[in-house]
C-alpha cells in the first residue's frame, strides 16, 4: 500500500527461473510475475557499511539500495507498501546473524514512494545483545524520508511457554478459489459497473501479481441492507514458485504479502447490497506492525484471517493472523490506514 495522500482502487512449486500460471481449466492464463523477479526486488545492493557520526547512538550504519519491480508491477503509478516493508526487512536482516530471526517489526509510511527511482535503506544497529538485536531502518528517495521501520530480532528459546489459537475451519481450500486476476476479469463483465470502474478493473486485471493471491469473497446476499456486516475476511497467498531455503527470505516475502488486502477489511462493514464502484476517494497505509511466532515457508499456502475492530475520524484499523496449511499460527499483523469516503458514498 502507498503512503498518505495517494488514492487507490480497492483491490505448486517449480524451477526458480520459469513463469508459473494458475487459473481454472479453460480460463485465460493467470499473469504471474516470475518468482525470480520477486526475489530480485528483495535482493538489495550493499552500498556502504561503516561508522556513523558521534552524535548517533548507534555504532554502525549500513546502506542498501532497493530497486522497483519494473517487470510487471501491479501498482504502476506508485510503489506498493509491501515492497517497502519487505525490502526494509531484508536490509535489517542482513545485519544480524541467522541465529536471531526477526520476531517483530513496526513501520510508518511517511510519503508516497515513486516507482521511477530506487530507494536507499539506512540501517542503524541500535542494539546487539546476547539474545536480542534491534534495528532501525529509514527508506529515502530523492533525498526525502518516505518510510521508517523498527524491528527486533531474537534467538528462539527452547524452554518457553507456548500456545496459539486454532486455524479457522470454515475457509475453502485455496485451490478451490479463483485467482485474483480471474476475479477481476469476472467483475468487468458486470453490466451495472460504471465505465470508469470497468476501465480501472480491466487495467488492473492485465497487470501480473507477484504472489498467488486467493481471496475468500462473501456473496452479496450476506450484506444486510441496514446493519453493518461482519468485518471478518480471509485470503490465501504464497509465492508462485519455490523459494531458496533461506528462512529470512520467507519472512520478508510474508511481510510483503501481509499488506495486500489488510486495510480493505475496514471497508467491509460499510458495503451494502447493490453497491457500485469504490467507497473511498483516498486509501493509504499509515502504519503497519507484524509479529512472527513460528517458522514457515512462504512458497506454501498461508491463510490470512483479517478483521477490522474500528474505524473513525478518517482512519481504519485492521488486524490479521497468518496460519500455514498445517494449522500452525505463524504470524500476526496490524495496520492503521487512511480511508476517506467518496463524496457520493452512503455513510
Amino acid at each position: 500500500m502507498s503512503a498518505p495522500d495517494e488514492g487507490r482502487d480497492t483491490a505448486g512449486s517449480g524451477p526458480a527461473d520459469d513463469t508459473q500460471t494458475a487459473g481454472s481449466p479453460g480460463a485465460q492464463p493467470e499473469r504471474v510475475v516470475p518468482i525470480s523477479v520477486l526475489v530480485r526486488i528483495l535482493d538489495l545492493d550493499t552500498l556502504d557499511c561503516g561508522p556513523v557520526p558521534s552524535t548517533s547512538t548507534s555504532t554502525q550504519r549500513d546502506i542498501f539500495r532497493g530497486s522497483n519491480l519494473r517487470e510487471g508491477t501491479f501498482l504502476p503509478t506508485r510503489v506498493f507498501g509491501g515492497q517497502l516493508i519487505g525490502q526494509a526487512l531484508v536490509a535489517a536482516s542482513r545485519t544480524v546473524p541467522a541465529s536471531q530471526p526477526v520476531h517483530s517489526l513496526h513501520c510508518s509510511f511517511l510519503r508516497p514512494g515513486s516507482p521511477a527511482a530506487p530507494f536507499l535503506y539506512l540501517v542503524d544497529r541500535t542494539r546487539d545483545g546476547s539474545s536480542f538485536a534491534t534495528r532501525q531502518v529509514t527508506a529515502q528517495q530523492h533525498g526525502e524520508v518516505v518510510f521508517r521501520m523498527t524491528c527486533s530480532f531474537h534467538a528462539p528459546e527452547a524452554r518457553a511457554f507456548s500456545h496459539s489459537v486454532a486455524m479457522p475451519a470454515d475457509v475453502p481450500h485455496p485451490e478451490d478459489l479463483p485467482t485474483q486476476t480471474s476475479r477481476l476479469r469476472q467483475a468487468t463483465s458486470n453490466p451495472a459497473l460504471p465505465a470508469h470502474v470497468r476501465s480501472a478493473l480491466v487495467q488492473r486485471a492485465e497487470l501480473p501479481f507477484p504472489l498467488d493471491f486467493r481471496q475468500v469473497v462473501r456473496p452479496p446476499s450476506t450484506y444486510a441492507a441496514d446493519t453493518p456486516a461482519s468485518t471478518r475476511t480471509c485470503a490465501w497467498f504464497k509465492a508462485p514458485m519455490m523459494l531458496p531455503d533461506d528462512p529470512a527470505l520467507h519472512r520478508c516475502v510474508a511481510a510483503y504479502g501481509s499488506d495486500l488486502a489488510l486495510l480493505e477489511t475496514a471497508l467491509v462493514p460499510h458495503r451494502r447490497p447493490g453497491h457500485k464502484g469504490r467507497l473511498t476517494s483516498h486509501m493509504a497505509s499509515l502504519d503497519h506492525s507484524m509479529w512472527f511466532h513460528a517458522p514457515f515457508r512462504a512458497d506454501e499456502w498461508l491463510l490470512m484471517e483479517m478483521e477490522s475492530p474500528a474505524a473513525s475520524g478518517g482512519t481504519g484499523l485492521a488486524t490479521g493472523r497468518l496460519w500455514n496449511s498445517r494449522g500452525v499460527l505463524v504470524a500476526s499483523v496490524a495496520q492503521e490506514g487512511l480511508i476517506r469516503p467518496r463524496p457520493t458514498a452512503k455513510l
